[in-house]
């Protein structure tokens, strides 16, 4: 089960760095290598292209392949950058920090720019340079674009590593489910065998002393042999019991199962998941900066963005008020955005052209195309964040299901050692301790008396095969601990009739709730000094029972070891935690019910 239980830790981990969706959480996608595969580059190439093949044969004239020639050859240099950048940053394989990214991004949108400013010149399509215009004014717009390829592109492989995850979830507790209580009667089995191995030649040796005693007076020799057999064999090996997690290696083959799988995107989704008016009037204002800086000064510059980032923010907003509820198929959806988004753009521009404001030239017939991308790329990436989400989800819950699995696992394996323990050191000790004091009262044992030793410890080693079956009344062994304590401590317990009805179904829980119950009254009375300790036990949802043990003690010291108590609640318990409160310690554990039997 240390399998099980570090696979499932170790996903929980994953999933606590994945879950949502602030600020935080996206700028730990772009440390990934995902942020600087050649998946962004290519996902790029079309926004690349506008500049290159629309607004700038506007501008300056020249035949459609040359400019298509300057758009590629930019993008090559882009992706060169790219490729660079990445293999410099995560070479080890590891994420890093996203700081690095995006000094990657900004070296590869210079050189894209540099690249483009001298290649315009040369194949005869320009006499200047333009550096500036390349470079300065793009570098925001290309920043925002890049960034948000990058997000999506993060996503869909930290996706994808949820996706694996949640597989081999799965297939762990369907392994476990399909397999457990075979090979938890396997380990029993196994674990009466071992315990054989050590007690059957100790009552073998005990049984031919006294089957060679008749008629002798001396028995000193044969108590002696008992005594040893009782501290040096038996009392070691009921404490290893006790202690012992032999599920552990059983089912540590199922921790190696690591299926990869991805989910599907959402077959559909509503509108007002798909549209983002506030981002996408951000990003607009963003990309429509770098137009506005090439042919206005401050302040008329900022007037163009400024204008623009809200208008079409507003008009986004508005329609997706209007149909924002509606569920569309996916791709129906994300296409009726990315028509909103491009319509609302070219809007946007002729509106400022009607008033009167500045509006940079040669950009309408982009303005279409740049809008409906960005619009397009803002709802893919909301339906991959929303797979993201449900796998989550789907991960949590499998998780929370192994761990119940493992949970009860633990406590049947633990039931079953106890009672292995309690038959060694209750009924086999019992017998050779009743053996020795009978023939210390016997001036000269007859045949009699020594067959009936014979059969008492015969009929107390027979009880090693008996099938496991706790017989724990609960509220009756709750009322004993009340009683135990009663003048040293106040025990009160609480327990509705509708949880006592679950533990009565599942009679293993029954005992691991009533022994933590002992061990953390126990260690509040002796440890804590306790005079007053509080017991509420309740079922939570279908498969779980909380218990709340608060006390008035003094509690104890946050660096002290974890002894046999702290290992016992790992075993028995799907969580617990020890909190030291102002008013003493409160221990809080939950605890698998199903009524599953014992082999």
């Amino acid at each position: 089960m240390a399998g099980l239980d570090k696979g499932a830790s170790g996903a929980a981990v994953w999933l606590r760095a994945a879950r949502g969706e602030s600020w935080r959480a996206t700028w730990r996608l772009l440390g990934s290598s995902a942020a600087l595969s050649p998946i962004v580059t290519l996902l790029y190439l079309p926004f690349g292209l506008v500049g290159p093949l629309i607004i700038d044969p506007a501008r300056l004239g020249g035949r459609w392949s040359d400019w298509l020639l300057v758009g590629l050859v930019g993008q090559l240099a882009l992706m060169l950058v790219f490729a660079l950048g990445r293999w410099v940053l995560h070479r080890g394989g590891t994420d890093r920090s996203p700081i690095g990214a995006l000094i990657v991004m900004g070296a590869a949108i210079i050189a894209r720019a540099f690249v483009l400013a001298c290649l315009v010149p040369i194949l005869g399509l320009s006499d200047n340079f333009e550096f500036g215009y390349r470079i300065g004014s793009s570098l925001v717009a290309q920043f925002g674009v890049l960034l948000i390829f990058s997000v999506v592109v993060s996503a869909q492989v930290q996706h994808g590593r949820q996706a694996a995850a949640l597989e081999a979830q799965r297939e762990a507790l369907a392994e476990v489910n399909r397999t457990m209580w075979a090979r938890l009667d396997e380990t029993i089995s196994t674990l009466r065998a071992e315990v054989r191995r050590t007690i059957d030649p100790l009552i073998h040796d005990v049984d031919a002393a006294l089957e060679a005693l008749t008629g002798k007076i001396d028995v000193a020799p044969l108590r002696e042999s008992i005594r040893s057999a009782v501290d040096d064999d038996l009392r070691p090996l009921s404490h290893r019991l006790a202690i012992t997690t032999d599920v552990d290696e059983v089912l540590a083959a199922v921790e190696s199962r690591h299926a990869p799988g991805r989910s599907p995107l959402p077959a559909r989704l509503p509108v007002a998941r798909l549209s983002k008016p506030v981002l996408f009037g951000l990003l607009m204002a963003l990309i429509t900066t770098s137009q506005s800086l090439r042919e206005f000064s401050f302040p008329l510059v900022l007037s163009f963005p400024i204008f623009s980032g809200i208008f079409v923010a507003l008009l986004m907003a508005a329609v997706r008020g209007l149909i924002g509820r509606w569920v569309p198929p996916l791709w129906w959806g994300i296409s009726v955005v990315g028509v909103v988004g491009g319509a609302s753009v070219l809007s946007g521009v002729l509106l400022q052209s009607v008033l009167g404001l500045p509006v940079p030239r040669f950009i309408n017939g982009a303005a279409f195309l740049v809008g409906a991308m960005v619009a397009v790329l803002i709802a893919l990436y909301a339906a991959v964040d929303q797979r993201r989400a449900d796998t989550e989800e789907a991960l949590r819950a499998s998780i929370l299901e192994l761990m119940e699995a493992s949970s009860l696992l633990r406590m049947h394996a633990f039931a079953a050692r106890r009672h292995l323990s309690y038959v060694i050191h209750g009924s086999i000790q019992g017998a050779l301790h009743a053996a020795a004091l009978r023939l210390a009262t016997l001036d000269k044992p007859d045949d009699a008396v020594i067959a009936t030793i014979r059969h008492d410890i015969f009929e107390a080693t027979a009880r090693l095969d008996e099938p496991v079956s706790p017989n724990v009344m609960l509220v009756d062994t709750l009322q004993e601990i009340t009683d135990l304590w009663s003048g040293s401590c106040d025990v009160k317990w609480t327990m509705d009739h509708r949880t006592v009805r679950a533990l009565a179904e599942s009679p293993v829980a029954g005992m691991s709730i009533t022994e933590i119950v002992r061990e953390c009254v126990t260690n509040a009375v002796r440890h804590g000094c306790a005079r007053s300790v509080t017991v509420q036990i309740q079922r939570s949802g279908e498969g779980r029972v909380v218990l709340d043990i608060a006390d008035d003690g003094i509690g104890s010291s946050e660096s002290a070891a974890p002894g046999l108590g702290s290992h016992m609640l790992d075993e028995m318990c799907v969580s617990w935690r020890r909190n030291s409160e102002a008013s003493g310690t409160r221990v809080v554990a939950e605890v698998a019910i199903a009524p599953m039997p014992v082999g």
